[in-house]
């Protein structure tokens, strides 16, 4: 915790998420306050990522699509475009979460991890909360039979066209980070099956 930070005070005492108060020093030298949401019982002691988002490539018949998720979400009474994602278990590597979710969220097993991106952290302005994301392929079918009970999960795979097709679309309710990552696959045509990656960068075979 930095020399900023003066005092921390948990306001709500609830199972997953919890508010924050925090009392901190301005660039001026004044004091200040902030809350934020987090899922740690102490936020600036725990400096493990919370989260991985799986990007994944569905190898079938000699084609890449990509997989997308479409998952209700209660704060904003909409479906959210996304990718698979969850919550890294305690004692669980990256590796085994990533194999996991894609399971349960997708149906399809894990072939191969083409690249982990370092901690990122979801909406700093609100949040502490951290993720990693993870570009993968899978192979196997489609299915929702390995959802958790509360979970409402549609998952598609889409082709290059129709990504820009569903980008396209104001009607959609998107994650800002899955947007970003599916307009930069449609400028660089890397879902496709004449790209691949290769040591962590998108190369053109």
């Amino acid at each position: 915790m930095s020399s900023r930070i003066k005092k921390v005070n948990k306001t709500t005492d609830n199972k997953f998420v919890n508010l924050f108060d925090v009392e901190y020093e301005t660039k001026n030298g004044s004091n200040n306050h902030w809350t934020f949401a987090s899922r740690k019982e102490a936020p600036y002691d725990e400096k493990g990522i919370d989260a991985v988002v799986i990007v994944p490539f569905l190898l079938k018949d000699g084609k890449k699509s990509l997989v997308v998720t479409s998952e209700y979400r209660v704060p904003i009474d909409a479906y959210e475009i996304g990718f698979p994602a969850g919550l890294i278990e305690p004692g669980e590597k990256i590796e085994q979460t990533i194999k996991r979710e894609l399971k349960e969220e997708t149906g399809t097993d894990l072939l191969e991890i083409l690249f982990i991106s370092p901690k990122t952290f979801s909406s700093a302005g609100i949040t502490d909360e951290t993720c990693a994301y993870a570009f993968v392929h899978c192979q196997g079918e489609i299915s929702n039979d390995f959802t958790e009970g509360d979970e409402d999960i549609q998952v598609k795979t889409y082709d290059l066209l129709e990504i820009n097709r569903l980008l396209n679309n104001r009607n959609n309710s998107f994650g800002s980070k899955a947007y970003a990552i599916m307009l930069f696959l449609t400028m660089t045509g890397i879902c496709s099956t004449t790209h691949s990656a290769k040591n962590g960068f998108w190369l053109s075979e």
